[in-house]
């Protein structure tokens, strides 16, 4: 009979649970485990009510989603781990002060105070003319404040008052968020910039309070894109606010440098989430600032001494300046501004020739700084882009009136040699990454967030060199011998668009690639059959497929008909998606009431 009293409940031990024995419970060690022929170690496991009562969160400390759902909240922030496992669309918010109603709409702010009185900017900054009233309406006037119109399930409640304060110290996930991301972004800051935008610093004296605002939004949206839930959208509406009324005083009084990174980050937010006409509206103002403000990727008075025409030239240097941090923000400015500016031709067959100078201004570049030029990962994403562009716009020539055949085949050969030197300079940027790969864990992350980046460009090389050389092996003109040689290295290039693919192995791998990537597949696509008729079940083939599938899934991206793009053959993204419409504070009214 067991020595357990009647009034206490049995116990298992974890040994007898495990093999599936009869425990008497006795303590220190059961009879079974005691006579066990191996050496067994009796533990007990806590039970569940004690477990519980210890980890319970205090009253009142669930968020409102788990509280309404009755279901266990661990209380986490800005989202707990009952909610981020959720599928359904309820925000997970928490009600911040014992003042607050429990009535309130879900995805809202509150405020903790009785009276809320507007953090104003200008008493702290004196050179920032930013003042923030408007992002903390009363109840009465909020409906008048703009808003984004954003991707959503559903339309978001009303807003209430921001605790511009709080917010900025709760809102330091998501800007961490937004730096683990910056090379993917083409985000880049002084160390020290970087230091004051985490820390949330509202004061202005080293980087203006707007990109603090900004980076914060780009957290929220890549915490959406993560999780394929839009449940941060109170809180990116309300930094959008807080956006719109800031970039007022820095375009009147801040800083030319600011407002051109203000202009460029807009514009790649927007095309991020799909909102091209005003992504295109913000390049143009990047354009017109460059060229009013003469900045450039060399300064105009130093002349590389091979260019001379004699050693006489007064004003060339034998030596260009230091490329301090302050320059390489500036160069990483330009040179993304570029990226983007080809992004926008390849995909929509907008913005041609925008920034042209700038990239007249690319050799000077090379000669001036040529390692950063080789192995700079965001100058040879442009360059890599720059250079596929002009390939892809070579081949809409095919065919058409004026372009002999003879002159499209000089061309195209012309453009081969650039291709086969901008993938060797890929391949010798990630051989030095995986030389340099064993270091900190952050500097592991951006080792490799950089490895995607490159592995990326090298993908769009050999997209464009498939499609180059199949379309020169079908020319009549090429003897068939050379034909033979042509569709030789068009399929080297699929095989080894499979071969780089199949590195994106780590998980959130895809979440990092160039939205660009969903298009090149599409070429690659079509390029298959023809190369490899019959064998579309070839497992590399079906597992890009899939995962290209996903890729469309967590960008939210819909594949459109031929005849989008400048390029007539190619496949690429739907320009006029609901997406894509101008939102409501883009339209002209909203425009000049926000000086815009």
């Amino acid at each position: 009979m067991s020595d357990i009293p009647n009034n206490q409940e049995r116990k298992t031990c974890m040994p007898c649970r495990t093999r599936k024995v009869k425990c008497d419970g006795s303590s220190p060690k059961c009879g079974p485990c005691t006579m066990a022929k191996r050496p067994l170690e009796c533990v007990f496991p806590e039970r569940a009510e004690n477990r519980d009562k210890r980890n319970a969160l205090p009253k009142g400390k669930a968020c409102l989603s788990c509280r309404s759902k009755k279901k266990k909240c661990d209380g986490l922030r800005p989202v707990c781990s009952t909610c981020s496992r959720s599928r359904d669309s309820q925000p997970c918010t928490y009600d911040e002060g014992s003042n607050t109603s429990r009535g309130g709409s879900e995805g809202e702010f509150e405020d903790d105070s009785p009276t809320h009185t507007p953090y104003n900017l200008d008493s702290h900054t004196g050179q920032y003319n930013t003042n923030l009233r408007v992002l903390v309406p009363s109840s009465s006037d909020s409906e008048d404040v703009c808003s984004l119109s954003l991707s959503s399930p559903s339309t978001p409640p009303p807003l209430r008052p921001l605790p511009l304060l709080r917010a900025v110290d709760e809102l330091r996930y998501f800007r961490t968020l937004a730096f683990s991301n910056a090379l993917r972004l083409g985000i880049c800051f002084t160390k020290l910039k970087e230091r004051f935008i985490l820390e949330g610093d509202l004061t202005g004296h080293v980087v203006h309070p707007w990109f603090i605002w900004f980076m914060a939004v780009m957290g929220v949206h890549l915490h959406q894109e993560i999780r394929h839930e839009w449940q941060q959208l109170g809180i990116q509406r309300h930094l959008t606010q807080v956006l719109l009324t800031m970039v007022v005083g820095m375009k009147d009084t801040g800083p030319r440098f600011d407002l051109l990174q203000a202009w460029y980050f807009m514009a790649m937010s927007c095309t991020y989430t799909h909102t091209l006409v005003p992504a295109q509206r913000y390049l143009l103002r990047c354009q017109e600032l460059i060229k009013s403000e003469d900045m450039r990727l060399v300064e105009p008075n130093w002349i590389d001494a091979s260019t001379r025409a004699s050693p006489s030239d007064a004003p060339a240097h034998d030596c260009p300046p230091e490329y301090t941090e302050k320059k390489h923000e500036l160069v990483s400015v330009l040179v993304n501004l570029m990226y983007l500016q080809c992004m926008h031709c390849l995909l929509y067959g907008e913005c041609h020739g925008m920034f042209a100078d700038l990239e007249a201004q690319l050799p000077d570049f090379a000669r001036a700084y040529p390692e950063i030029y080789e192995l700079s990962s965001m100058v040879l994403r442009t360059r890599t882009v720059l250079l596929v562009r002009d390939v892809f716009l070579h081949l809409d020539l095919l065919g058409k009136p004026g372009i002999s055949q003879k002159e499209w085949l000089t061309d195209a050969v012309n453009l081969m040699a650039p291709l086969d030197l901008i993938y060797q300079a890929l391949e010798n940027a990630v051989k030095l990454l995986n030389d340099t790969g064993r270091m900190s864990p952050r500097e592991s992350h951006e080792t490799r967030q950089t490895y995607l980046l490159m592995s990326s460009c090298k993908l769009f090389c050999v997209t464009a060199q498939a499609r180059i050389y199949k379309a020169t092996s079908e020319l009549p003109i090429v003897p068939k011998g050379q034909k033979n040689h042509f569709c030789g290295l068009a399929r080297d290039s699929v095989q080894s668009f499979f071969l780089i693919y199949k590195t994106f192995d780590q998980e959130g791998d895809l979440r990092h690639l160039d939205y660009f990537l969903i298009s090149c597949w599409y070429y690659i696509r079509e390029l298959y059959p023809v190369l490899y008729p019959g064998d579309l079940e070839w497992y590399p083939f079906a597992e890009v497929s899939r995962q290209v599938i996903l890729l469309e899934g967590s960008l939210r991206v819909t594949p459109a008909g031929k005849g989008v793009s400048v390029v007539h053959s190619m496949v690429g993204l739907e320009a006029k998606t609901p997406a894509s419409e101008e939102p409501d504070f883009l339209k002209e009214d909203e425009r000049l009431k926000w000086g815009l």
